[in-house]
């Protein structure tokens, strides 16, 4: 009698299939959450922050920090800061520091070359030249309306109250009384001595170099600063924008020798 034939053994050939399947699957989606977190976890592209157009800005046009008018450009007007990739960014792009910044380097500068929006401003930027200097340039451009018909602009070499030397502390727009100290005039309250009073009052400072102040003055009191500085020793003093009051000259407001012992009891 022959023994019972055993059944067949079903082929496990498919599930391995399935299991490898599985694996691969887990690898893969493995691999695309590594990516993923790498891309999240990996810094941008490196950026740096310059200075560009705001708008069109034509040549002729004049750059001020304080006016706005038919000649005249507010520098946030005219220029804003904009975050670029640094491999796109010229090498002497401005680099942006603050609006005071941008403001003390470009006031009273006159656009020679144009802009056109977007366009990188340059450090130093051959479309720019101060008031006065380059191609069609005045000095008188920079603020027309301050100087009256009549009056001219005088340069004086003086440095403000604690100057010392450097550049003066008055900035243009600013209001100023000049003080001067003479010695042995005749006819003065004490012409032995040395007299200190102020002189010239409520003097506009139309712009300032390194060295000087550009003021607002008639042609009789640019004669008599002339001869103040050359005879006597100055200093100017500062104002606040709202205070426009005018101290009358009169021998009430001299320092003299007496006043020094009167008032402080040498």
């Amino acid at each position: 009698m022959a023994a019972p034939a055993r059944p067949p053994r079903p082929r496990s050939g498919g599930g391995r299939t399935l299991m490898l399947l599985g694996v691969l699957l887990a690898l893969a989606a493995g691999t695309i959450v590594i990516y993923i977190v790498s891309q999240a976890t990996t810094p941008g592209t490196q950026k740096t922050t310059i200075v560009v157009a705001k708008i069109n800005l034509p040549a002729n046009t004049v750059l001020s920090s304080t006016t706005k008018d038919t000649t005249h450009t507010l520098i946030s007007d005219a220029f804003a800061a904009e975050d670029v990739p640094v491999d796109i960014a010229p090498v002497d792009a401005y680099k942006w520091i603050s609006q005071l910044d941008l403001d003390s380097k470009l006031n009273n500068y006159v656009v020679s070359g144009g802009f056109y929006k977007g366009e990188f401003l340059r450090n130093p930027d051959p479309r720019l030249h101060a008031a006065g200097t380059g191609s069609g340039g005045s000095i008188m451009n920079i603020n027309p309306a301050a100087v009256p018909n009549g009056s001219t602009v005088m340069a004086v070499d003086v440095h403000g109250p604690g100057g010392g030397g450097g550049k003066p502390l008055a900035v243009a727009g600013d209001t100023i009384d000049f003080i001067f100290i003479m010695c042995q005039l005749p006819g003065s309250k004490d012409p032995n001595g040395c007299e200190v009073q102020d002189t010239l009052k409520n003097i506009y400072v139309y712009a300032v170099t390194d060295n000087q102040l550009l003021v607002v003055v008639t042609y009789q009191q640019a004669k008599e600063l002339l001869f103040l500085v050359a005879t006597g020793g100055g200093e100017v003093v500062i104002r606040k924008p709202s205070d426009t009051t005018v101290t009358a000259s009169s021998q009430s407001n001299v320092v003299t020798r007496a006043t020094i012992v009167n008032d402080f009891g040498y």
